[in-house]
């Protein structure tokens, strides 16, 4: 069995200072390492809208749904420019059976924020998502089409299923899937969807060529949304993360300073350990971090000032050749803390810094749950991934 000690910062990590400074330090290289920005490899993301009739739907603020998707997307372009500074954007809206480019190709942030503030269409008709998908990993080909999926980041803000895209566009005209949890490649429990079904078609055009992100607004009550099934699938199939808006949640955007990715791997009894964080990650101020959804009792929280990198292996880093089937590696691990069990949930509190140079800083945790006795080669499952976002 491979100890989780191989993976430990006292072998590798270069950061030995203690955590406040640690941070402190970090924000400093990554100051001066985004001066050389401009060698590193170009990075993409496509950001698209859904602008059907539906999302004109008012929230509990009094917001629409398409106002707070705007709102969200507008971040979301500052966050990709901050950690990509060379990076390209296009952005897209989509309604009826049309899909739009409202940039003009791959833009710079500039051009990028431009178009959500001047161009997104009025909400109207119906929702041609399979149509949208596709039009964004053709244009992610056409730009450059050597860059793999860890360079290829594509963001949909929506509230359901495919219901119109037309016979004649990519993946249009297929029918629905009948029964299925999971893209048919997906190595994880449940049935895939059906074959032939749009669903299915969609996994395999996004297959090992795009981050798949997504937005989900609705009333997430005792049913699923319309296109929870499918987009939850297809965010976890690609590495990228799937978020619930709920119309009853009033902290959006604000909310956003935390993100979930992926998923957990089961323990020996078949329960997720999961991340829930609490608190706003502003600096000066005191977060904290629970885990519960597993009975073991031991754990760990990772953080990492990575999301992309470990040791030089890229992430998110399917942990299967190791035994741990199902279990993804999504933080650099640069720290590793114990934390402390109450009863069915542990948690840890983190106090940050109050220093104006951590502004902006992302740190990405994992919970480690160490399982004796699990069959797999490092005797421990993992959390899905949890990014906090420091700000003022």
């Amino acid at each position: 069995m491979i100890s989780l000690s191989k993976f430990s910062r006292s072998k590798f990590s270069p950061f030995k200072l203690s955590l406040p400074k640690r941070f402190a330090a970090t924000a400093v290289l990554l100051a001066i390492t985004s001066s050389l920005a401009a060698q590193q490899p170009v990075q993409y993301a496509v950001f698209a809208l859904d602008r059907s009739g539906s999302m004109s739907a008012v929230r509990g603020n009094g917001q629409s749904r398409g106002d707070v998707a705007l709102a969200i997307a507008r971040e979301d372009v500052d966050f990709f420019f901050q950690a990509a500074p060379n990076g390209r954007a296009l952005v897209l809206d989509f309604s009826g059976v049309d899909v739009r480019e409202l940039t003009n190709g791959f833009v710079d942030r500039q051009d990028a924020l431009a178009a959500l503030q001047d161009r997104v269409a009025p909400v109207f008709g119906q929702t041609p998502l399979a149509h949208a998908v596709c039009t964004a990993v053709q244009a992610f080909q056409d730009e450059d089409p050597n860059a793999g999926p860890d360079r290829r980041s594509l963001f949909v803000y929506s509230d359901g299923d495919e219901n119109s895209s037309g016979q004649d566009t990519c993946r249009g005209g297929r029918p629905a899937a009948l029964d299925g949890t999971r893209c048919p490649n997906q190595p994880v429990a449940g049935d895939p969807f059906d074959a032939g079904s749009w669903q299915a078609e969609v996994c395999d055009i996004i297959e090992a060529q795009i981050e798949f992100n997504v937005y989900l607004f609705g009333f997430f009550g005792l049913a699923p949304v319309d296109g929870e099934t499918f987009l939850t699938a297809a965010s976890s199939f690609t590495g990228g993360f799937f978020q619930p808006v709920d119309d009853h949640d009033d902290d959006w955007p604000r909310s956003r300073d935390w993100r979930h990715r992926g998923t957990g791997c089961p323990d020996p009894s078949g329960q997720v350990p999961t991340l829930l964080p609490a608190g706003e990650p502003r600096l000066g101020q005191q977060v904290s971090i629970d885990l519960f959804g597993t009975s073991q009792r031991f754990w760990n929280l990772a953080l990492g000032f990575s999301d992309t990198d470990f040791r030089g292996a890229s992430l998110p880093l399917d942990l299967g050749f190791l035994g741990a089937t199902g279990c993804v590696l999504r933080t650099s691990m640069d720290d590793i803390l114990p934390a402390r069990f109450t009863n069915t949930t542990a948690s840890y509190a983190l106090t940050l810094p109050l220093d104006t140079a951590l502004d902006g800083l992302e740190i990405h945790m994992q919970g480690l749950v160490r399982t004796p006795g699990q069959p797999t080669g490092i005797g421990y499952v993992l959390s899905e991934g949890l990014t906090m976002r420091i700000r003022p």
